[in-house]
Formats: structure tokens, sequence, C-alpha cells
């Protein structure tokens, strides 16, 4: 049974200084929240290729109904 999860992507204060690097935040639909960082993180990387030359902090939550 998939889930959603509410996944963010922040970068540290030198990759926004140097880099111009900016928060994601997106949600993802997964069985648990391993495979919801796996495929947040591949999405990312996709649409931000950029984004592997900077520090990021990942955050993954399971969003609750109501």
């Amino acid at each position: 049974m998939s889930k959603v999860f509410i996944c963010a992507a922040i970068p540290d204060e030198q990759a926004i200084k140097e880099e111009g690097a900016v928060a994601v935040a997106t949600a993802i639909e997964a069985g648990d929240e391993r495979r919801a960082r796996a495929k947040f993180t591949w999405q990312f990387l996709e649409q931000y290729p950029a984004a592997q030359d900077c520090a990021y902090k990942f955050l993954i939550c399971e969003d609750k109904p109501g």
C-alpha cells in the first residue's frame, strides 16, 4: 500500500552563498520511508544535476490525513 511522504532537500549555508542553491520540497508516493528517500533523491538529482556539487540535507516524513 502506497503512502504519501513529504520530502525536502535543504542546502547548507555555504552552498546557498557560493552556488545559489535553493531548497526544494515535494510529495512522493512510496511504500515506506526508505523507498520515498531513494525515489526523492533520484528525482532531485535528475532535476538538479548541479546540486551534486552542493551539500544538501534531506528530510523525509510521512503525511498523515487530517
